[in-house]
């Protein structure tokens, strides 16, 4: 990445414009990594065109006019488009790529709509529409950011106004927006739904490395992060007075907020005078944050769709090289780039819909350990892509996020098997679940009463009369929760014990029910040291994959003897092999000795353990990339994101690794590293996963 503080001259720059408005457009080189798609308004519609060929742009709808236009559109990673119609003081409507209407027109608190995008998952929107205000100084009217529900529900359990701020944008599970609460000195602020702060982050105007006289007219528009929160843009208008042209400003992230992004680059937009003041605005990454696509318009044209678009690619290598080889995109305006392919389906998952593997079905040889079945590593599944080039991100930080995130990447409506559920904010009850995902997501609710998200996704994913496992007592998931799931017509099927030991041996009886055959079991340890809890779960969250792609069911016990309950069952169930998850430290040498046929897959410590299950328990690709799933074996909600990325790791045949904090251990190295294409998918926002420890993971996949 340079760091180069030289910055093209605005002569320069207006030259490149200029020349690039008459531009013939091109498909965008292939080594721009341009995936997924690009929505933007033209000619008063909503228009759509894939991000690597802009030849396939075309119309979404055909019923703008000019005295009700559609605006601001955002399209989430499913490939559903928000949009407000009816101009600045319509409703908001979302469709899918053929703008057939999904939920609405809908109204939201607030006035004019000046900016809209959609969280990539979808659920929410954060929105800037300029309201009235009665202050001690007056009446007054200023931009107020706020959030709703993409279907129209009612906003009331998102809505958050935030006065005097404006043009949000949704790169995580936050908003990034402008704060003018100081105008001398205006902030890139994050902000979040549900009665989250405002936090100021950093400060554009004072970057050290521009001229003195840009900032006389610095009054930043909007901002935008990558998905990795590895890069952030923010873009500034022209001012004719000073005069100075329109910026747009990139710098790099060390690390999420609050640490303060450095200056990268800059490029200067024509300069601007009382008659012809053009602005680049709407500045959005690409999914991988390699490449930007903004609109440069005219004062007073804005949100028209008369602009004209631009990308930028190669950015993450080289920030000027990528902003003087800017192409065309066309006329249009208001852009917003999502992961979604060009003709992704409402309510499908980005990638193609996955079969899940079989567990076996006739009795395996006594003594034999359950592998894998094979899976074709070059074929989509889940987030991955089936191409080793791209690293691959599940964009959330929360347990119930990551839940539905996971669950919208493999299920199309009405696929999966079953649902398992579990409760959000503790692991004990979850430790054995995901042996039963094979062909159903892991979903999270908070303990009292079913999370609206939750209930939206199963009702999405499992017909009527489709079985929700609940895992662990009343305590762990109410009576409540149940109740409402039944009366949406669903079975309930309640697996619980009075411990995290009987309430495995529950999932391990429902599991040799639907997955009969094998006359194996794991085995893993059922609590941590006070002073190192998430120890007590990091075996059985690397191993849960393997579980689910094997049928085999997952017991827990002490470290230091095997639990009575456990032998007893062991006994009963004609089990002749013992997989031991972890080392004597996690199973003591007395347990390995009291289970029939132990087999121990450890190492010195999880991450280890973690490589040593990938390597001995799951078949390595006969050609192709080598498939990994990558978790924060030491973040405090890595058990959620684990076991919630234990089916589709199953699918995509990609067992488990772990990074931790922004350091890539040496058994996770060592199972990346090398000639042999490796494809990643990286388990939570950057927030989680963080971009240090993504770049080396990308530096190790290689010769």
């Amino acid at each position: 990445m340079t760091s180069s503080r030289t910055r093209a001259t605005g002569a320069s720059v207006a030259a490149i414009a200029v020349a690039l408005v008459a531009a013939v457009l091109v498909a965008v080189p292939a080594s721009a990594a341009a995936t997924g798609s690009i929505v933007f308004t033209r000619d008063h519609d909503v228009w759509i065109m894939a991000a690597d060929d802009p030849s396939t742009a075309r119309p979404v709808t055909t019923d703008g006019t000019a005295a009700a236009p559609y605006l601001f559109p955002s399209q989430d990673d499913q490939g559903r488009i928000v949009a407000v119609t009816g101009g600045e003081g319509g409703q908001v409507v979302r469709m899918d790529q053929e703008g057939t209407v999904l939920d609405g027109p809908f109204s939201v608190p607030g006035g004019n709509f000046q900016d809209l995008d959609v969280r990539a998952e979808g659920e929410v929107f954060t929105y800037t529409t300029y309201q009235s205000y009665q202050t001690p100084e007056g009446f007054v009217v200023a931009p107020t950011v706020d959030f709703a529900y993409a279907d129209g529900r009612d906003p009331a359990p998102v809505a958050n106004p935030a006065f005097d701020s404006a043009d949000a944008t949704y790169s995580t599970d936050r908003a990034f927006l402008i704060d003018y609460d100081d105008d001398s000195t205006p902030w890139v602020a994050t902000y979040g739904p549900s009665g989250a702060a405002l936090q100021n982050w950093f400060q554009p105007c004072t970057a050290p490395t521009q001229a003195g006289d840009d900032n006389l007219g610095c009054f930043p528009s909007m901002a935008d992060v990558t998905t990795a929160q590895d890069r952030v843009v923010v873009a500034l208008p022209g001012i004719a007075w000073v005069p100075v042209g329109s910026r747009l400003y990139v710098f790099e992230m060390t690390g999420p907020p609050p640490a303060a992004p450095t200056f990268s680059c800059e490029i200067v937009g024509p300069e601007p005078s009382f008659s012809d003041t053009r602005s680049f605005r709407n500045p959005e990454w690409s999914p991988d944050g390699s490449s930007l696509v903004w609109e440069l318009v005219r004062e007073g044209e804005e949100g028209t769709g008369s602009g004209e678009l631009f990308m930028a690619t190669g950015l993450d290598t080289d920030c000027e090289g990528g902003f003087a080889a800017a192409v065309s995109l066309g006329v249009g305006g208001s852009p917003d780039w999502s992961a979604a392919p060009l003709g992704a389906a409402p309510g499908e998952p980005t990638d193609p819909p996955t079969e899940p593997t079989d567990p076996p079905t006739e009795p395996l040889p006594p003594g034999a350990v359950p592998e894998p079945s094979p899976v074709d590593p070059t074929e989509p599944r889940g987030a991955f892509d089936g191409n080793p080039a791209t690293t691959e991100r599940v964009n959330v930080s929360d347990p119930i996020a990551m839940g539905l995130a996971i669950s919208r990447a493999r299920f199309a409506d009405g696929a999966a098997g079953r649902v398992v559920l579990s409760r959000d904010d503790e692991f004990p009850d979850s430790l054995a679940g995901a042996t039963l995902t094979a062909d159903g997501p892991l979903l999270f609710t908070p303990t009292g009463q079913l999370h609206a998200g939750t209930r939206m996704e199963i009702q999405r994913v499992l017909p009527p009369g489709g079985t929700v496992h609940v895992l662990g007592g009343v305590n762990a998931v109410s009576e409540e929760v149940e109740a409402e799931l039944t009366a949406l017509g669903y079975v309930v099927d309640r697996l619980a014990g009075p411990s995290r030991v009987q309430t495995a041996i529950a999932v391990a009886d429902r599991v040799r029910q639907v997955a009969p055959g094998t006359t194996a079991v794991a085995l893993a340890r059922a609590g941590g040291p006070a002073d190192n809890p998430t120890a007590g779960w990091a075996d059985s969250v690397t191993g849960g994959a393997w579980g689910a792609a094997t049928g085999v069911p997952t017991l827990v016990t002490d470290t230091a003897a095997l639990h009575p309950d456990v032998a007893a069952w062991l006994s009963a169930n004609g089990i002749d092999r013992t997989v031991l998850f972890g080392g004597t430290a996690a199973l003591s040498d007395a347990v390995a000795g009291a289970v029939p046929n132990p087999v121990r897959i450890a190492a010195s410590e999880r991450t280890g353990t973690a490589a040593a299950i990938a390597a001995s328990l799951w078949q390595a690709a006969d050609s192709g990339p080598r498939r990994f799933t990558i978790i924060d074996g030491f973040d405090p909600d890595g058990w959620a994101y684990g076991l919630a990325a234990a089916g589709m790791a199953s699918d995509a045949g990609a067992p488990l690794l772990m990074v931790n904090g922004d350091v890539v251990p040496d058994p996770t190295a060592a199972m990346v590293t090398g000639c042999t294409e490796v494809d990643l998918a990286l388990i939570g926002a950057g927030s989680v996963i963080s971009h240090p420890a993504a770049v080396q993971l990308d530096e190790l996949d290689t010769c």
